[in-house]
């Protein structure tokens, strides 16, 4: 018969062996980072740690309305899939336009009018999206904080993943 002390035991050396494994899943599978800056606020403010899904576009593609971190010139980013391959997309005054409908997103008021037309990508007139490629906009046109406004659309294989909150 198993005594109390020596249950408490093997459950203490259960655990140190598995929290290496369990820790290396995590940094592999789902990495938690800290994000810095307010472009994405409300959804995620600045200093929130969030996990990224490193696998989550490995056998699909992203979909418009996912948060996604991606790499530009060995900066990390995180915005929001606005259009993907094939989408015409124009950024106007009065909104974003996709494929020639006004986008109407109750998930993400962006406040328009605290727009300035930052960046030369799709501004007053179409952009079409290339294939393997998504334009990503902030949440909060008014940050300071550059997306496919500047960049112009991301090459898919610069996600590195799709942000879990």
């Amino acid at each position: 018969m198993m005594t109390h002390r020596t249950c408490r035991r093997r459950i203490l050396i259960g655990a140190i062996i598995l929290f290496p494994a369990v820790l290396a899943a995590v940094q592999v599978f789902a990495k938690p980072m800290r994000v810095r800056g307010d472009c994405m606020e409300p959804a995620i403010r600045d200093g929130q740690w969030i996990f990224v899904n490193r696998f989550a576009y490995w056998r699909h593609t992203p979909v418009a309305g996912h948060i996604v971190l991606f790499q530009h010139e060995g900066t990390t980013w995180v915005s929001r899939v606005v259009a993907v391959g094939h989408d015409r997309i124009e950024l106007t005054g009065g909104g974003m336009v996709v494929n020639g409908s006004l986008v109407a997103d109750d998930t993400v008021v962006r406040d328009w009018r605290e727009w300035n037309q930052h960046g030369k990508h799709a501004i007053t007139q179409p952009l079409e999206v290339p294939e393997g490629h998504v334009y990503v906009l902030s949440d909060k046109l008014a940050a300071k904080h550059d997306d496919s406004r500047v960049f112009g659309p991301i090459a898919i294989d610069q996600i590195m993943g799709k942000a879990i909150q």
